[in-house]
């Protein structure tokens, strides 16, 4: 449902300006751009075009920086979609990119695979999550050792109620380990079916992408 707005050909970015033109949030965009320093008089609207495909490099899974986090990725962007280095987000260009997300998730092969992506996302941050625990925990296991292997066998009472406490988490540490363990053998089933599902949206988004009377896209509609 997307590619009526920006597409790809022969390996360009193309912004279909009479498309965007009809949707509010994207029209904006292009009604407030009264020209630039390559575009004194606003004619072709780059920064406008720029905002465009930064919205498709940042949020369309065709883009190679999609799920990249953007302060990694904002350079990048900011370069390939031609906006000038102190170009700045702003309410405006955020309304136009929940625009593009509700567009994406008008069918139920895009809202399904967004939402498996956003699924597999988060797997990896609490199997993240979940071995910072680990580590943790094993390094107040390590301090336990420490100190019942010491020559010295007479323990303060502070310290053998650290030991005692901290051995109690060994049952913790085994069943977060568990939770890592399956978190991880759950991610290749799940990495699979995102990818059946993006190939699946793609294909849909390809027919989808037609204008009034049934034409095909080209550049001569941009």
């Amino acid at each position: 449902m997307t590619r009526q707005f920006i597409g790809e050909e022969e390996g360009d970015i193309v912004i279909h300006k009479k498309e965007c033109l009809l949707i509010a949030d994207f029209a904006i965009l292009f009604k407030r751009d009264k020209g630039s320093k390559k575009d004194l008089q606003g004619k072709h609207q780059i920064v406008a075009c720029g905002e465009m495909k930064y919205i498709y490099y940042h949020l369309d899974p065709r883009s190679e920086f999609y799920n990249i986090p953007l302060s990694v990725a904002h350079a990048h962007i900011i370069e390939l979609s031609g906006l000038p280095d102190n170009w700045k987000t702003d309410k405006v260009f955020e309304k136009a990119c929940d625009k593009y997300k509700e567009f994406q998730q008008l069918s139920s092969l895009g809202s399904a695979y967004f939402s498996a992506d956003s699924a597999l996302y988060e797997l990896g941050h609490d199997t993240k999550d979940l071995l910072d625990i680990i580590r943790n925990l094993k390094a107040e296991l390590k301090v336990a050792v420490q100190v019942a292997s010491r020559k010295n066998k007479e323990y303060t009472s502070d310290e053998l109620e650290l030991v005692t406490k901290i051995l109690s988490k060994l049952d913790t540490v085994n069943k977060v380990q568990s939770n890592v363990i399956a978190l991880i053998n759950s991610m290749p089933k799940l990495t699979n079916t995102i990818k059946d599902l993006k190939e699946q949206y793609s294909q849909e988004d390809n027919e989808n992408n037609t204008v009034v009377g049934d034409r095909q896209l080209g550049n001569r509609e941009d």
